[in-house]
């Protein structure tokens, strides 16, 4: 396979990755949301939080992992940095 055609192949692929990113988000964000519903005793202890504070704890992650969240500029500057290809499964900006 030609050099150039690689580099393209391996960018795809990386495009491929965000786009299976942003889909997980998006399917972690619609579980939260429907926890959320739920009629819960906040203040219940799992662990060493309360359901209030993992229910902040994976809002914030959610606001931390959404690959749209840095801008088309950023997505579209982790891939042109892509040439080898590596399966890195999450940002590298």
């Amino acid at each position: 396979m030609r050099p150039q055609r690689t580099v393209d192949n391996n960018r795809w692929q990386r495009f491929l990755e965000l786009a299976d990113a942003w889909q997980q988000h998006e399917q972690a964000r619609h579980f939260l949301a429907a926890l959320t519903r739920l009629e819960i005793n906040r203040d219940t202890s799992v662990g060493d939080m309360t359901l209030a504070e993992w229910l902040t704890w994976a809002e914030s992650r959610l606001v931390e992992g959404n690959p749209l969240n840095h801008g088309v500029e950023a997505l579209f500057a982790d891939i042109e940095k892509i040439t080898s290809y590596t399966s890195f499964k999450k940002p590298i900006y």
